[in-house]
């Protein structure tokens, strides 16, 4: 006659052996698992991707650009995905199933190159990516399944990785994100001879390949003189190059602190004019690194910018402290709730 402790243990083996089938999808989850969903999204964003203009992207970029594209997205998808459970054992798991996918990186982008080197080209850039998850992935799921120490916590942690394998829209949300930020990112390497976590050698006022570019904050004196300087951020616009339209579109969902490339944001104050001589521009651009700390160039904002950054409420009188302010305010916002229908492109 079985114990109730060897039942329990038995009936932990079985919902850690469907745990680790819904995870990596095999047996009964076959090609319907979290794993599978993941890879069906880099199949559609080479879909969106492969539309860009062949001849302008293939050209070479270092192996270790293109990890380094990836080692910067990849944990934050992983986090993004991690948000949308409720177990919080699930949740470290799939953080970890990120980092995991990152150690394989090195191999994958390397292998095969030429001289350390590839062609930037949607197909083979997703292809290894592929290859990445297929490789790592499936290594978080031992740790997963090792927290199944409990039959509670076996049941859990169980019914939420289930309920997520059964959510293809929720894993695909967050490997588009991934991808279409690591390329955004192998854009910029490229174009713009820069580290993959910079900000690139273009200047902030224009949309350049490689960075999304924000355009439209209102900066408005106070009235009658007295006051604190306000700014309005309803109405703006954005630009991505080098990404076709439909990949582009995918970020109007997301928020701004969650787009990890680099950003420049611009913007311009309202300055009364004076008889017939045209008021002195006012006009202000920063840059958001991938970590979403502020790149801050004085050449880049001029000095009636400058005066009225530093009137607004919160900076303490100092201008760079009112970029801050303006950035905290609208970096936890979705692109379309800022005012933009579509991000266009140059």
């Amino acid at each position: 006659m079985a114990t109730a402790a060897s039942s329990h243990h038995h009936d932990i083996e079985k919902l850690k052996h469907e745990t680790h089938d819904a995870y990596v999808g095999v047996g009964a989850y076959a090609q319907k698992g979290i794993l599978d969903h993941k890879l069906d999204a880099v199949d559609d964003m080479q879909a969106y991707l492969i539309q860009v203009d062949s001849k302008k992207e293939k050209e070479s970029i270092a192996g270790f650009l293109l990890e380094a594209a990836l080692a910067v997205a990849i944990p934050a998808g992983a986090v993004e995905l991690a948000a949308a459970v409720e177990v919080e054992e699930l949740g470290t798991a799939l953080i970890e199933g990120g980092g995991d996918v990152v150690s394989k990186l090195p191999g994958v982008f390397l292998k095969g190159s030429d001289g350390g080197h590839q062609l930037l080209d949607p197909v083979a850039f997703c292809s290894n990516i592929k290859s990445a998850l297929r490789l790592g992935w499936p290594h978080s799921v031992k740790k997963l399944t090792s927290r199944m120490s409990t039959l509670d916590k076996a049941r859990a942690i169980h019914k939420g990785t289930v309920n997520l394998a059964k959510a293809p829209a929720t894993v695909k949300k967050a490997q588009y994100a991934e991808v279409l930020d690591s390329w955004v990112n192998a854009l910029k390497a490229k174009a713009q001879h820069d580290k993959v976590g910079g900000m690139g050698n273009a200047d902030f006022r224009s949309a350049s390949t490689g960075r999304l570019h924000i355009t439209g904050i209102k900066l408005m004196p106070p009235q009658h003189g007295r006051g604190a300087v306000t700014f309005a951020f309803d109405h703006l616009g954005a630009k991505l190059d080098g990404v076709p339209e439909g990949a582009r579109n995918l970020l109007l969902e997301r928020s701004l602190k969650d787009i990890k490339v680099a950003r420049t944001i611009t913007g311009f104050g309202v300055v009364q004019g004076g008889g017939r001589t045209a008021p002195p521009p006012a006009n202000f651009a920063v840059g958001v690194l991938p970590d979403n700390k502020l790149d801050i160039h004085p050449d880049t904002v001029t000095p009636i910018a400058q005066a009225q950054l530093a009137g607004i409420s919160g900076s303490g009188g100092d201008w760079k402290t009112g970029l801050s302010v303006i950035w905290n305010a609208i970096q936890g916002y979705a692109l379309k709730d800022l005012g933009v229908s579509s991000v266009g492109a140059d």
